[in-house]
């Protein structure tokens, strides 16, 4: 770091080191360690702000994060008091806030879950039109599109997925950070049902810190807001149903959880596939319902109802289920 103050590298694995050896007791584990350890990670994200651009810092500084995590844990077993959860909670919710805020540069993923909805809302469905597609010009800008991860693809999110983006979209049109607050929500949906499954077991509420303070959880949810806080949300919400003696709603809940499980197949060769050499029913695109407000299906822009594509009956569009859909 003296021979150069601006690599964020290396400021990332003092903050390790720090983190570690307070954790390990290998170095005094003073509050003068712990906040050399906080100050230099800060300073290795103010250096390097898009930490998809930089692996490596960004690897170093999840390891000191999950090391401060364990810390913190061994040390909340330790205290005891009426304020414990307090303190769990009020840390947990602004680690959230701090991440909410910043924009999503480890994944872009919030970003096709806005140009889906926005298509969708233009009466397009993104399973029929890949982003570069040349009619889909009038809907392209310079804040949402150029952060697109494949744009050659079509969607591979499942009605489910989009209809939670258009619920979105519709209160905040072309908003990243509005998808990013809806999957937070969910999210701390899940935090609360957990604090409700603690009670229900009769174990301490704090342990609630397990899940809170998980850096994955904060990265994952509350950085980058990946739509998997939904399926989450489901799957923890369908437990405390069960627990709760509500076996049929725990099913219809639990079967919510395919909003993220169940993807939509992409093309065989890649990006570049060619449908057209496909069986009709496997054709991407042509296949795969609209989301739109009247369920019905956007066959001015190619999307077919699956049913009558097979031949008008269930029972023959059954054997290409297991085909064409991944779980």
């Amino acid at each position: 770091m003296r021979l150069d103050p601006k690599f964020a590298l290396a400021w990332a694995l003092l903050s390790y080191v720090d983190a570690r050896g307070y954790l390990q007791l290998t170095l005094q584990p003073t509050d003068a360690l712990r906040e050399e350890a906080r100050q230099t990670a800060e300073t290795a994200l103010d250096l390097q702000p898009n930490l998809a651009e930089a692996p490596r810092t960004f690897l170093v500084l999840y390891g000191a994060a999950f090391v401060c995590y364990g810390a913190a844990l061994w040390a909340l077993a330790r205290l005891r008091g009426r304020f414990v959860l307090g303190t769990v909670l009020v840390v947990a919710v602004a680690c959230r806030l701090t991440l909410l805020v910043a924009p999503p540069t480890l994944s872009t993923d919030a970003y096709r879950y806005v140009w889906d909805a926005r298509v969708a809302s233009a009466g397009i469905s993104p399973y029929a039109r890949a982003p570069s597609a040349p009619d889909l010009a009038a809907l392209r800008d310079d804040r949402i599109y150029p952060h697109l991860n494949h744009p050659t693809w079509q969607t591979v999110y499942p009605p489910g997925a989009q209809l939670s983006f258009r619920v979105v979209y519709a209160l905040a049109p072309d908003s990243v950070m509005a998808m990013k607050t809806a999957m937070g929500l969910a999210e701390l949906a899940t935090l609360a049902v957990l604090v409700s499954l603690l009670g229900a077991f009769g174990l301490p509420l704090t342990r609630v810190a397990v899940y809170a303070w998980n850096p994955l959880v904060l990265v994952e949810v509350w950085s980058s807001g990946h739509l998997d806080a939904l399926a989450v949300l489901s799957i923890v919400a369908a437990v405390r149903l069960a627990i709760g003696g509500r076996r049929h709603a725990a099913g219809a809940v639990l079967g919510l959880g395919t909003v993220e499980f169940v993807r939509v197949p992409m093309q065989p060769g890649g990006p570049q596939g060619k449908p057209e050499s496909l069986p009709e029913h496997r054709r991407v695109g042509r296949t795969s319902p609209v989301i739109s407000p009247t369920g019905t299906g956007d066959r001015q822009h190619g999307a077919a109802d699956p049913v009558s594509q097979a031949g008008g009956a269930p029972e023959q569009l059954a054997p290409h289920v297991g085909a064409d859909l991944s779980v």
